[in-house]
């Protein structure tokens, strides 16, 4: 559960609980259907976070300790597997 909310973090989207259910906060257009699936099968989950909270609280993920996000490629990593798709092999 915490790489799935590394990743809505990342992409700029943040979750908030509203009695029993999960608000969807920032930028909804970068949320696909599979990370929408996992939201939904993580629902009980992620509220249980909330358990003895009061109000509306923000879900935020806790950074590695290292400072880097921990299992998530970051923007170069990610760069050069898609070039690396687009030329197999090229330098």
């Amino acid at each position: 559960m915490e790489t799935l909310l590394s990743e809505l973090a990342i992409i700029g989207v943040q979750l908030s609980r509203d009695g029993d259910e999960l608000v969807v906060r920032g930028n909804r257009s970068r949320l696909t259907s599979e990370l929408i699936g996992r939201i939904r099968s993580h629902k009980r989950g992620l509220l249980a976070l909330f358990a003895g909270s009061q109000g509306e609280e923000r879900i935020q993920p806790e950074p590695a300790p290292d400072g880097r996000r921990s299992g998530i490629p970051s923007y170069a990593q990610q760069r050069l597997w898609f070039l690396d798709q687009l030329e197999p092999g090229g330098s």
